[in-house]
């Protein structure tokens, strides 16, 4: 029978970690809220608390509430936007009741952080719909993000997050961590091609499209001079030749979507972004996003480009990920 002992002991941790894996009391459904500057986004899932894990995806959805390009020139969010968010919101609770979800936690970014009523909309909101919402700087935004593609990844990785209003690079390892910052983003691109390359004014026009040859040239100008000058040498070291992950719309949906795959490098990607240059809106498809969808795939290009990134593979996480495996 001694010989069976160190079998025994071997099978004992595996089977005590199968045990709480397996434990009911480490499952819950949660529900996660995204508010960002142009888009609510709600994932629904089965969590594992006590291995802080995702154990099932249940349901994710998004609604366009463009906050971000709403912001007056008092820099406050307007109250019909107020209410289109709380319907927004309200509806996708909704949502995830019916997919038995008891608890419901939120975070809001960039429009947030800049809107002088930003808080007190966040408060307005946590109250009528009992929602735990609170907003949160960019490094919080950065390292959400980053716990969540590691759930998939699970190895030090250079995080890329493009959102509306902000833009975060993260890397970090046991001995470094390595950041970078912008207010450079989705709608903040985009509003910058209307204004600045084609001179037009952001009162009248809400899209670039259509967008020319000499457009994208400026556009990719633009940020070849510029990115290189904001990136700290270490973390533009790391970003040559090195695996870069992109999470959220712009990566997910936008480009993936565009180049069809959910990895691309430089040419791929110019390649694809060609084809849709010189449609208008309607000619691009329509939808909620499309004033979005040439400008997202020029500054994806043109920060590759700048910063001497190979290769991104896209990954299906955002905020709500890193909040559901959270405190």
């Amino acid at each position: 029978m001694n010989f069976l002992l160190p079998l025994l002991l071997l099978w004992a941790p595996s089977a005590q970690s199968a045990t709480t894996a397996e434990n009911p009391h480490c499952f819950a459904t949660k529900a996660a809220f995204d508010i960002g500057s142009g888009a609510t986004k709600l994932k629904v899932a089965i969590v594992n608390t006590c291995q802080k894990t995702i154990h099932k995806v249940l349901w994710e959805s998004q609604k366009a509430v463009a906050y971000r390009a709403s912001l007056s020139s008092q820099n406050s969010i307007p109250e019909n936007l107020i209410q289109k968010g709380l319907e927004a919101l309200s509806e996708l609770k909704k949502q995830a009741k019916s997919y038995g979800a008891t608890n419901f936690k939120g975070v809001a970014t960039s429009a947030f952080r800049r809107a002088e009523n930003g808080k007190k909309i966040i408060d307005y909101f946590n109250k009528i719909l009992k929602i735990n919402i609170r907003i949160i700087s960019q490094d919080e935004e950065a390292e959400l993000g980053y716990s969540g593609a590691m759930l998939q990844v699970k190895k030090p990785l250079i995080l890329w997050d493009i959102g509306g209003g902000s833009m975060q690079m993260l890397y970090k390892s046991k001995n470094e961590k390595l950041s970078y910052k912008s207010k450079l983003a989705s709608i903040s691109f985009r509003d910058y091609l209307i204004s600045e390359v084609q001179r037009k004014s952001l009162r009248t026009f809400d899209s670039p499209n259509p967008v020319n040859e000499t457009e994208l040239d400026k556009a990719l100008n633009f940020l070849n001079k510029r990115i290189p000058q904001e990136l700290d040498g270490k973390l533009q070291a790391r970003l040559k030749g090195g695996e870069v992950f992109g999470i959220g719309g712009v990566h997910r949906h936008a480009v993936a979507g565009l180049v069809g795959s959910d990895s691309w490098n430089t040419k791929t990607l110019k390649s694809s972004l060609e084809k849709i240059l010189k449609k208008t809106d309607s000619q691009l498809g329509g939808g909620e996003f499309v004033s979005t969808k040439v400008s997202n795939a020029i500054l994806v290009l043109g920060m590759m480009e700048a910063t001497g990134i190979s290769q991104v593979k896209s990954l299906n996480v955002n905020l709500t990920d890193g909040i559901l495996v959270k405190k």
